[in-house]
C-alpha cells in the first residue's frame, strides 16, 4: 500500500528526484523501552531530521481508518512537522 502511493506521488512530479525517507526502518516503534533511541532522541535527534528531510508525506491506507491518526508515533512525527515548519501531504491509496 505505502509503495503504492510512493510511486504516484513519484509519477505526479517526474521532472523532479524524489527520495524517500521511512521512518519505520531508522528506529523500533514498537519497543520504546528496549530501542537504541532515548526519549531525548525523539525530541532532539528525530525533529531535526524530520527539519531536514524537508516534507512530510503521511500515508493514510483507509480513508474510513486512517491508522496513522491513531498512533502516537506518527502523531508525535506530525507534531515535529509543524513545529519545524515542514509542509506535510496526505496521501491516500489511488482507490481512496
Amino acid at each position: 500500500d505505502t509503495v503504492a502511493v510512493l510511486l504516484e506521488q513519484a509519477a505526479r512530479q517526474p521532472s523532479k528526484t524524489l527520495y524517500f525517507w521511512l521512518d519505520v526502518f531508522s528506529a523500533s516503534q514498537q519497543d520504546l523501552e528496549s530501542a537504541p533511541h532515548s526519549p531525548n532522541w525523539l525530541s532532539t535527534s528525530l525533529r531535526s531530521t524530520i527539519r531536514e528531510v524537508g516534507e512530510m508525506l503521511l500515508v493514510i491506507p483507509s480513508w474510513s481508518n486512517p491508522t496513522p491518526l491513531a498512533r502516537a508515533w506518527c502523531l508525535w512525527e506530525i507534531h515535529c512537522a509543524g513545529q519545524e515548519g515542514v509542509p506535510l501531504s496526505i496521501g491516500l491509496l489511488p482507490a481512496q
